[in-house]
């Protein structure tokens, strides 16, 4: 199955810059063709010149086709390995978990959605350590490395210097990085069978990933942050 794509170049753009920045590299296994990014721990060789690959370390990876029209296609991600958990049957429909992800510093940044069977309006946080038990274990070590990047700087940038207009980042190819780390680490816990939504929250604009429903989200995602790439002003 194919998430299948106009053409839509700045999307490179902003994968580049994830595949870049060095603060990508806990996070990368191995990048094939993505522009002039080459990041690889492992022979790639195999790979058609069409075709290219981002495999995550934290058990997703993906791959991305272009043909000789310039149509590009994303594969679904797939799963390198799963747990016991993971290879049981999904969950019936009404019993499926919806959660969002969005940055609030001291937190874990993840929180039942409206239309998960457990939300509260009273009380919406979820621990990480529980729902991402169910998953690979580089699924929860890719989290909880995401989360300490952002509060780590927020702390460093705002906090200690009580300047809480600043930018948690310090560049824009920086802060689009870790927003698309964050993607995909919100796109690996919704390919859980138990999941059925996840929505991301970085900022403003809120991306639901939804199995089989996730080419508009993840369209407009990229492109969102190609254009915070060309106007580092409207970062906020």
């Amino acid at each position: 199955m194919h998430l299948l794509l106009s053409r839509v170049p700045s999307i490179w753009k902003s994968l580049t810059a994830f595949c870049s920045q060095s603060q990508s590299q806990e996070y990368i296994k191995s990048v094939r063709n993505i522009e002039d990014s080459w990041c690889t721990l492992q022979d790639c060789s195999s790979t058609d010149d069409n075709e290219s690959t981002i495999e995550t370390s934290f058990d997703l990876s993906m791959k991305i086709k272009c043909d000789l029209n310039g149509t590009v296609k994303f594969e679904i991600p797939s799963r390198q390995s799963s747990t016991a958990v993971e290879q049981e049957p999904p969950a019936p429909k009404e019993a499926l978990h919806h959660y969002r992800i969005f940055p609030d510093y001291g937190t874990d940044f993840l929180w039942f959605n409206v239309a998960d069977p457990s939300y509260d309006p009273h009380d919406t946080y979820v621990d990480p350590s529980e729902v991402l038990s169910r998953m690979h274990p580089s699924v929860a070590q890719g989290y909880d490395s995401w989360v300490r990047a952002y509060n780590n700087n927020f702390k460093a940038r705002c906090e200690d210097t009580q300047d809480y207009s600043a930018n948690v980042f310090s560049t824009p190819s920086e802060y689009v990085a870790w927003l698309v780390t964050g993607y995909l680490l919100a796109w690996r816990i919704a390919l859980d069978p138990r999941v059925g939504s996840v929505e991301y929250l970085p900022e403003r604009v809120p991306y639901v990933l939804e199995k089989g429903k996730e080419t508009a989200a993840t369209v407009a995602f990229l492109e969102e942050q190609a254009m915070l790439l060309a106007n580092p002003m409207s970062r906020s």
